[in-house]
């Protein structure tokens, strides 16, 4: 069994247990934070530097479990029960893409490596499709296009950095290098994932070359054995022939040698029945004439 072949769904289920993570660690962190504010007193100060506040966070975070669930599931089935119909196996991946566009959303596009996992599924399902390239442009643009610094530009969103500015710097640094370091393997992941789609695309490239190669030998050598075959053929029709011809020998042998030693013991018969028996030998003339005929 290909290695790869293995490799690649656990890759996928990594991705997908790292992205529980990651979701869970935002909307948790903005969950935890908020109720740390309120219980502070601080509300005003920290809304006086807030660009935006989430409305709400305890609601965001049950929210995203439930959609994270809802692609866990999506996800499950897929790979057990492996669609035959392509259209089903199609709707289970848009599912993912709406869900997955819908979590980023609640996030205010905080975080958006979701969409990575499931890009990776599209190109795992579409890699013998042609329409290969046009799912990976769309990929590349949704997940350009849900960059936080590229939509609040546009529009007021919450930030993830104020609610990390609430703890002390020990602690700021604590969180910021788990959401970097969880932000970064995340993609390390993906890439490793498109990696190894690459390499098993190359080795099934590759078995079909060998088993070219192999059909090709095969064709010559049935070409041999045809011709070979042809031969033989025309050798046994020669040899029926020759037989056919030992055969008419044996048999024109065999009569004309018996034709022609009767009719010498007759014309001997007549030769001394001459004188003796004129009828007689004329009798017997008849019938060797009659045999000669």
């Amino acid at each position: 069994m290909n290695i790869k072949r293995i490799e690649i769904p656990l890759v996928k289920y990594l991705m997908l247990f790292l992205n529980w993570g990651m979701v869970l660690a935002v909307t948790g962190l903005i969950l935890v934070t908020t109720n740390n504010i309120r219980d502070s007193y601080i509300a005003r100060d920290f809304l006086d530097r807030a660009e935006a506040v989430p409305w709400k966070p305890g609601a965001i975070f049950g929210i995203c479990v439930v959609l994270m669930g809802i692609l866990t599931l999506s996800f499950v089935l897929r790979e057990i029960i492996q669609f035959e119909d392509s259209r089903a196996e199609a709707g289970s991946l848009a599912l993912d893409f709406a869900v997955s566009i819908g979590i980023v959303c609640l996030l205010n596009f905080n975080y958006n490596g979701i969409l990575l996992w499931v890009f990776a599924n599209v190109i795992f399902h579409t890699k013998n499709s042609s329409g290969q390239f046009l799912f990976m442009l769309l990929a590349v643009l949704s997940f350009v296009g849900t960059d936080y610094g590229l939509v609040s530009i546009n529009y007021p969103l919450y930030n993830i950095q104020d609610y990390i500015s609430y703890y002390n710097a020990g602690q700021q640094s604590y969180i910021l290098g788990i959401y970097n370091l969880l932000t970064s393997l995340n993609m390390v992941i993906f890439i490793i994932f498109c990696v190894l789609v690459i390499q098993e695309q190359r080795g099934t490239i590759q078995e079909v070359n060998e088993l070219y190669g192999k059909l090709s030998v095969a064709n010559e050598e049935l070409q041999q054995a045809n011709i070979q075959l042809q031969k033989y053929a025309v050798m046994k029709e020669k040899m029926g022939q020759t037989k056919e011809r030992n055969r008419l020998a044996r048999e024109i042998h065999d009569t004309l040698g018996h034709t022609l030693t009767g009719i010498s013991a007759g014309i001997d018969a007549c030769l001394a029945t001459i004188d003796i028996a004129p009828d007689k030998t004329k009798s017997q003339l008849e019938v060797i004439s009659g045999v000669t005929r």
